[in-house]
């Protein structure tokens, strides 16, 4: 966290002051993430302890954030997935894990998304998923690992995604599935993906990704 921050505490993380609606998970306090969406809030910090207890869906229009300052595995929310379809939200900081589906999904009406520092990893479908038309997403610094299918599967009514310095390994499709082909992608490492590490003609405009 950093000497900035403090123990993660409900009064330190509520510093932020009138950016944040609520914070999860510190002090034993709210730790329900489902509940705090459920009641309205659509800017919340992720502390320890935060958990889903059921699927999320973040439908707000206007957006807002789910963030954690803490390294991804630190905050891992459990099997349950999450699914975007209002746009101007963004995601870090956290982990989803077991998921029955896909570990996020981003859905027609999302956009402009962005999801940063978020490990999606042994889903029974992609890590993370575009499906619909969804444009003006970004992802970076991801872990996508170990699930059934795609790491990442982007739909082909997709424009402006921007998939840059993620790690994608071990998933049981493609590392990096754009049926797209316009995405910009570049500076990622995709490692032992059973389908291979890229289907499509992404434009790589942002430095070379590391196959292997």
């Amino acid at each position: 966290m950093g000497s900035f921050w403090g123990p993660v505490t409900k009064a330190n993380l509520e510093r932020v002051g009138p950016f944040t609606d609520a914070v999860a998970g510190t002090d034993g306090e709210d730790t329900d993430v489902n509940a705090l969406v459920t009641a309205g809030n659509n800017r919340i910090i992720l502390g320890p302890g935060s958990i889903l207890t059921a699927a999320l869906t973040l439908s707000a229009a206007g957006g807002g954030y789910l963030w954690s300052p803490a390294h991804p595995e630190a905050i891992n929310l459990g099997a349950w997935p999450i699914t975007v379809t209002g746009s101007g939200w963004h995601l870090e900081g956290f982990e989803i894990n077991g998921s029955a589906s896909v570990g996020i999904l981003i859905t027609t009406g999302a956009g402009p998304i962005s999801i940063a520092r978020v490990s999606s990893t042994g889903n029974t479908t992609h890590g993370i998923q575009g499906n619909g038309t969804v444009n003006d997403v970004s992802i970076t610094d991801c872990k996508l690992f170990s699930n059934t299918v795609d790491g990442l599967k982007i739909g082909a009514s997709h424009n402006a995604w921007r998939v840059v310095g993620n790690f994608i390994w071990d998933n049981g499709g493609w590392g990096i599935n754009d049926l797209s082909d316009s995405v910009i992608e570049g500076s990622n490492r995709l490692d032992s993906n059973s389908s291979g590490a890229i289907s499509g003609t992404s434009p790589n405009t942002d430095g070379a990704s590391k196959l292997t």
